[in-house]
């Protein structure tokens, strides 16, 4: 069947209501089971001030305004400050 799905031949295929509802009730619940999770994941998430990533990890605020700068980690305004996502952190510090 993959075979055919590679190629450039016109292929129609019948499917019965029943099934393609089915099919689409599946892939909405397993969206939302997703969703949950992402979310889930988010709000259990920890900001951290640059002072207390600066500490954590050693290194100077200008590296971290650096790093910023060239993509190697993201800082997030929250409320007008700068945040750092801890989860982010525990990446750099582990490699």
């Amino acid at each position: 069947m993959f075979d055919l799905l590679n190629t450039d031949a016109n292929v129609t295929i019948a499917i019965k209501k029943n099934d393609l509802f089915e099919l689409f009730q599946k892939f909405q619940s397993e969206k939302m089971e997703l969703d949950k999770a992402l979310h889930k994941a988010e709000s259990t998430e920890v900001y951290l001030s640059p002072a207390e990533v600066s500490k954590m990890i050693g290194v100077d605020l200008s590296t971290l305004w650096r790093w910023e700068k060239t993509g190697y980690l993201y800082g997030y305004r929250i409320g007008g400050k700068k945040r750092y996502k801890k989860s982010d952190i525990t990446k750099i510090m582990e490699g």
